[in-house]
């Protein structure tokens, strides 16, 4: 084995091995420094880095590099480089490792600068119990091994992946018969980069019959050739639209029936490399079921259009009940076999007797009564006709309950229900604005029309609307507008944006403060600031936790802490030892700080403040620290959309993440609207996640169908639900 013989040579060799990497001592009884060091490079850099951007499909070369600068004499023996190649985490849950270019690992014994292929079986040399640094398995003093290997990234990346999971080399050895282990500290992180993305993907239905057609539609990046691989059955090519909308239609063959397959959409250009997602539920295919009325207690699919094809179920026994009302507490109650029960209630007295009814809907009733395909699903055994004798509309006070047995939702969950009215004059259903109560199983509002009245299960719609005009003034609830928490409102005509918090506004007084939190296309420009005005006015919004700020002229930099204050930062050696970059300092005005209260020193290089962003080595999960807890940031669309940075991602040591638990994921913030598979739109709102009650409502409240983000209804469902926005009438 050559050895380096002087002191240039030394010099030399351990620069180019460690490219400025710092140098782990081992123990001091082991009289002797050994270094790890890992560094990546791919076509067009000009040299090795420690953290590269790379695309679907894309080669990249990985270099592991070990010295042993002893000064003493000391020899590592038994030298063992370990490292797994570097991983995707999939939708599904586990991860996927990217592939090893079969016989692409070289090495340079003695850091030549000659590199020799070493031969492999296909796989890595360098995952299960590694591979020996060395001919004889040892590390001379004053000697280095450099190797270097080709990973390939997948075609196809699961939707919204932001980074690939690393796996730390690690050096293993001996140093007078004592074991020791050491590992790189290169910062190493491997980032996404033209992932395309896909913001919507729906499916017509979940149940198919042969020869029935499944219709696609998908949205995301515009100008791709998508796919729908329906398992083993098809595959079907889309069609683009119009920009970044795309479409398909596959009919059944009359010869599949099978059940539990999940389409996957691939948003792809035309070398098949992109990004994928899966639906989010398994479709089943039938053989075309004989029509006939069924009792079974699971949700009705829309249908639509008349009333053709329509799946609904129902009680085959109609019942009904009727009584006069007029006087507070009167009732009229519809218990039904099923186990639901339907109740009008007087909550005030009447103006004069109505004679009032609740029938359980005939199957006659149903078909005359066609779903919206928009809206989603009504509960089985949970449609009723409310009559009024002689009246066309019901006097103010007139609330209506309806109690759902737990076993009519399926797979509908409690908390996503709400009620329905059929309007005849739309010939659809409309979700209206309905209190829930999980406990007590019921729902319940004031209504002011006869009609037919469901339980839903909420998903939403495009165009639900009664027909009444907007109120820009409206006020729900006592004292706040329709807008809820987390919205950004600005009047036309005005520079001034104003947050809605804490139901009330408040002024964000820059650009800069604005900037560092917020995102400009989340902005809902007013026509008139009849809406703005109902609201009270709060204390102007700061810097948003964990914002690096400094004045004009004046050297002293600060980071904004949670409640507000500014936290001086000792000096540049302890800026720089937390992985700031001074390219991340806001420069404000001379004087913008003077009456700002001051907060403790930040001091260390170590303590974890809210705000910060952290990770293990080694592990691509990213953590918001929120006080004692940390909370998992699920994906790099809510990192974006939080306005945070890869630069302020802190690597800490599996000592200092124990010290901390773990708390909920953190969410998109509030204000932006989301949706999963089905069509129903959310828009957060105190990290929880309010349906909006119609297209005609969200066109209402001028939001953009263009904002809308879709995601994973894995990552929807673990968000919890808020109470409904509706501004018509």
């Amino acid at each position: 084995m050559k050895k380096l013989q002087n002191l240039y040579q030394k010099t030399a060799v351990l620069a180019i091995i460690a490219l400025f990497v710092q140098i782990i001592p081992v123990p001091a009884q082991s009289a002797g420094i050994i270094s790890v060091n890992s560094q990546m490079l791919k076509d067009g850099m000009a040299w090795m880095a420690e953290s590269i951007a790379v695309e679907p499909g894309q080669e990249f070369r990985i270099y592991l590099s070990t010295a042993n600068s002893s000064q003493m004499g000391a020899i590592a023996s038994g030298a063992i480089m370990k490292h797994n190649l570097p991983t995707i985490s999939l939708l599904s849950g586990g991860t996927q490792a990217v592939a090893y270019v079969s016989g692409s690992t070289f090495y340079d014994y003695g850091s030549t600068g000659v590199w020799s292929a070493f031969s492999d079986d296909g796989t890595s040399a360098f995952d299960n119990s590694g591979l020996s640094v060395s001919a004889d398995g040892a590390l001379d003093p004053f000697e280095g091994v450099n190797y270097k290997y080709t990973v390939r990234v997948p075609d196809a990346l699961p939707a919204g992946t932001i980074l690939l999971n690393w796996s730390v080399p690690q050096l293993n050895f001996s140093l007078s018969g004592t074991p020791f282990s050491v590992t790189s500290q290169n910062n190493n992180f491997i980032t996404i980069e033209n992932l395309p993305s896909i913001t919507n993907f729906g499916l017509n239905t979940t149940t198919f019959s042969t020869g029935q057609s499944i219709v696609v539609t998908a949205a995301g990046t515009a100008g791709l050739s998508p796919r729908v691989e329906i398992g083993s059955i098809a595959t079907m090519n889309l069609t683009e639209t119009s920009a970044g909308q795309y479409s398909g239609t596959y009919v059944l063959p009359d010869s599949i029936v099978q059940s539990g397959i999940t389409p996957r959409l691939y948003m792809v250009n035309n070398q098949s490399k992109g990004s994928y997602l899966d639906y989010g539920s398994a479709i089943s295919i039938n053989t075309t079921p004989a029509p006939q009325p069924t009792p079974t207690p699971s949700p009705v699919s829309g249908g639509g259009g008349g009333g053709g094809g329509m799946k609904i179920i129902y009680s085959q026994t109609p019942s009904s009940a009727s009584n006069d009302i007029q006087n507070k507490g009167d009732k009229i109650i519809l218990q039904l076999a099923s186990g639901a029960k339907a109740e009008l209630s007087v909550t005030k007295k009447l103006d004069k007797i109505i004679n009032a009814s609740i029938s359980d809907l005939t199957a006659e009733d149903l078909e005359s009564v066609p779903m919206s395909e928009s809206f989603g699903e009504i509960i089985a055994n949970n449609i009723y006709s409310i009559a009024i004798t002689d009246e066309e509309v019901f006097p103010s006070g007139v609330q209506l309950t309806l109690e759902y047995a737990q076993n009519h939702l399926g797979s509908c969950k409690a908390n996503d229900l709400v009620m329905a009215h059929y309007q005849t004059d739309l010939s659809r259903w409309v979700v209206f604005a309905s209190t829930a109560n999980t406990k007590t199983r019921t729902l319940y509002s004031e209504i002011k029309n006869p009609g037919y009245y469901a339980i839903a299960c909420f998903a939403g719609g495009e165009d639900e609307s009664d027909g009444s005009g907007i109120n820009e003034g409206a006020i729900l609830g006592i004292s706040v507008g329709a807008y809820p928490n987390g919205s950004l409102l600005r009047v036309e005509g005005s520079s001034a944006v104003w947050l809605i918090k804490d139901d009330q506004r408040h002024l964000l007084p820059s650009v800069e403060i604005f900037e560092s939190q917020f995102n400009w296309n989340n902005v809902i420009n007013l026509s008139s600031s009849k809406q703005l005005d109902v609201y009270t006015r709060g204390m102007d919004i700061f810097f948003a936790a964990g914002t690096l700020i400094k004045e004009v002229v004046n050297p002293s930099v600060y980071r904004v802490s949670s409640n507000g204050d500014l936290q001086p930062i000792l000096s540049e050696a302890v800026f720089y030892s937390r992985a700031y970059q001074s390219d991340d300092i806001v420069t404000v005005a001379y004087g913008t700080l003077d009456n700002l209260a001051r907060g403790a020193y930040i001091d260390s290089a170590d303590k974890l403040y809210t705000g910060d962003i952290i990770k293990l080595a080694g592990d691509a999960s990213v953590y918001y620290v929120d006080g004692s807890i940390l909370r998992p940031i699920p994906s790099y669309d809510i990192f974006i959309k939080r306005k945070m940075k890869l630069s302020s991602i802190r690597i800490i040591s599996q000592a200092q993440f124990a010290k901390y638990g773990i708390g909920s994921n953190l969410p998109y913030p509030d204000g932006t609207l989301v949706k999963g598979s089905r069509i129903a739109v959310y828009v957060m709102s105190d990290g929880e996640k309010r349906p909006i009650r119609s297209g005609a409502d969200f066109e209402a409240l001028l939001y953009y169908w263009g904002n809308v983000v879709s995601v994973a209804d894995a990552l929807l469902e673990n968000i919890q639900n808020g109470a409904l926005v509706w501004i018509l009438e």
